[in-house]
């Protein structure tokens, strides 16, 4: 049996600026409800950012991995909330059946990225959305970058 579903980079930007499912009333809790629920109170481990940057393929990675990788940016100061915004947007995914979130810890989809952040720029362009095109360009500069040092090349 299988499962449709959207993941629309643009599809979850607007409904996140619209305050769903941000906030996922099903569940009750925010973005930064859930950003402290999955923080640790461990010591840091200090692996430097280089090391952190080749802890993700963002051409071949789930929504977890994203997730957890956005926000160890974020814990550790490299990220701001409002630059995470496009990546939290890649994070989303509805069954088209039932219009609910699907949990991103039990999907193992593999999904390219760099692909949806492409998907992102054209869905803003299309729309004359001039500050969401940026939005999403440097997030595909960010993974560009960042996918180049992991894999050796700058």
């Amino acid at each position: 049996m299988s499962v449709n579903s959207v993941s629309s980079p643009a599809f979850a930007t607007s409904f996140a600026a619209n305050g769903w499912p941000a906030n996922r009333p099903e569940q009750g809790m925010s973005f930064l409800d859930i950003l402290a629920a999955t923080q640790d109170d461990s010591a840091e481990t200090g692996a430097d950012e280089d090391s952190a940057k080749a802890t993700i393929d963002f051409s071949n990675a789930t929504r977890q991995e994203l997730f957890d990788w956005m926000n160890e940016r974020i814990r550790s100061g490299k990220m701001t909330l409002d630059e995470s915004a496009a990546f939290l947007a890649m994070t989303v995914q509805f069954d088209l059946q039932t219009l609910k979130p699907v949990d991103m810890a039990t999907d193992t989809t593999r999904v390219d990225f760099l692909e949806k952040a492409q998907t992102g720029i054209e869905w803003a362009r299309y729309n004359y959305d001039e500050a969401d095109e940026a939005r999403w360009r440097t997030t595909l500069a960010t993974m560009e970058k960042l996918q180049a040092v992991a894999q050796g090349i700058e």
